[in-house]
């Protein structure tokens, strides 16, 4: 058995890799993922939203983030596309 042969391991280092919340100027970011974690909300139902403007993100590489002030204004209702 190598070190590669357990997959569990394998998850949970990508795990790791995949919930990376960032900051970028003082302002934090989460991941869909993470989002998924502490919201009522599963990633799909997300991705649904950012598609749908109700929730602003930007994409870095493979992942959307989503900033901690359009998260705020999501949870108030305040959609991005309602904003000026």
């Amino acid at each position: 058995m190598t070190k590669f042969d357990d997959s569990s391991k394998i998850k949970e280092i990508m795990r790791g890799v995949v919930e990376m919340t960032i900051r970028i100027k003082n302002q934090r970011y989460y991941t869909t993922e993470e989002l998924s974690d502490m919201l009522p909300l599963t990633q799909l139902s997300i991705a649904a939203y950012i598609r749908k403007g109700k929730i602003r993100a930007v994409k870095i590489g493979l992942l959307w983030y989503i900033s901690e002030t359009n998260l705020n204004l999501f949870l108030q209702g305040t959609f991005h596309n309602e904003v000026k």
